[in-house]
Parts: structure tokens; C-alpha cells; sequence
């Protein structure tokens, strides 16, 4: 993020490629990473429903900053119902820390469970999660990944822990994970309509 309206100018470049190209509105996804992934919380918050699905890696909202500046994320409950969320995170990270708390240089951070659990809120899910199979689960990285169960309207809330530290990758793997993700066919879930 920076000093200048990132969300104003995310939503700006949106309305301008869909006004100009064929854009399947259901199917615009966001991903970061560290920062970039303070970014996508940020946007998921601010602007509920935009995006279909959100994968933000290694970074969460700092303290106080779970629901967005003007709590869109509560108020605009309904809409953002329509975003699904993957977090990957690192174990060991101590920059943004997926315990969240206070990092080494002071800035205090939610916690990924914390900030899930929001989300599965309001995508009234269950409060509880159970482990999600994946190709790439154990390894060498310990990869485990788990969601929110019993989502309503098919959406998903979920985490996927790996050992490394802040910066660290699964590699080609994680991207095919995520794309999966993105695309639908990760993890398979029953649909529970509301």
C-alpha cells in the first residue's frame, strides 16, 4: 500500500478494463503478497463483493483494520458474502506474524485466525475447520490447509500453513493451488443454499 487512495485506484483501473474489455464480473480474483496482501484485505474489506475470490499471502490487516476504515465489511455484510478467501501463510514469519501480535519492528497485527474467522462469519459458516486434502499436502514444507465448514451458498474460507519464513514460497505447487482455487476446483465442498 502507500500514501495515495489505493482502493480508489484499484476500483478506477476495474471500471475501466470492464468497461472496455469482456470481463466475466464473477470471475475477477485478487492476490498479494506481505504488503500486497494487506492490500487484498484491504480491498475485500472496502470494496465487498468486487472480487469473486481473494488470495492474500503472508500478510494480514494490522490491529484494528479486520472489518475496513469504515467497517464495510460488517455493514456490507451481504455483498461480502460473494468473496471467497485462501490466506497462505508461512509458520516461522516474524514480519507479519500468522499469530498476529507485534512484529520486530513494532507493528501489531490480527491474527490469521482472527481474520478468518471474520470472514467465515459472514459467510455463515461454521466456526470450526477441518483439514482440506491437497496435492501438496506434507512434503518438505509441512504444507496443511484447512476451511471453515458448512459455508453457505458454496463459498470458502480457508488457510493453508507452510513451514518458512517471511517471503517464503511453496513454489509452482502453491500457484497451481491457488489457481485451483481460483478457478473452482479447490476444495471441493458441498453447496449449502441459503
Amino acid at each position: 500500500t502507500s500514501c495515495y487512495d489505493d482502493v480508489s485506484f484499484i476500483s478506477q483501473l476495474l471500471e475501466s478494463l470492464t468497461s472496455r474489455l469482456c470481463v466475466d464480473s464473477e470471475r475477477i480474483f485478487v492476490l498479494g503478497e506481505s504488503n500486497g496482501a494487506m492490500l487484498v484485505h484491504l480491498l475485500i474489506q472496502s470494496k465487498p463483493g468486487l472480487f469473486a475470490k481473494a488470495a492474500p499471502i503472508f500478510g494480514l490487516p494490522l490491529l484494528g483494520y479486520l472489518s475496513g476504515p469504515h467497517f464495510e465489511l460488517i455493514k456490507r455484510g451481504i455483498t461480502s458474502k460473494h468473496t471467497s478467501v485462501l490466506q497462505l501463510h508461512d509458520r516461522s514469519d516474524v514480519v507479519i506474524p500468522w499469530r498476529g501480535g507485534i512484529d520486530a519492528d513494532g507493528w501489531l497485527y490480527e491474527s490469521m485466525n482472527r481474520t478468518l474467522g471474520a470472514w467465515a462469519a459472514v459467510h455463515s459458516c461454521d466456526m470450526s475447520t477441518s483439514n482440506t486434502p491437497t496435492p501438496i499436502d506434507g512434503g518438505h514444507l509441512h504444507v496443511r490447509c484447512d476451511t471453515f465448514t458448512d459455508c453457505r451458498n458454496g463459498s470458502v474460507v480457508g488457510m493453508c500453513l507452510y513451514d518458512g519464513g517471511h517471503g517464503d514460497w511453496i513454489g509452482p505447487e502453491g500457484d497451481v493451488l491457488v489457481w485451483n482455487f481460483f478457478n473452482g476446483s479447490w476444495p471441493l465442498q458441498r453447496t449449502i443454499i441459503v
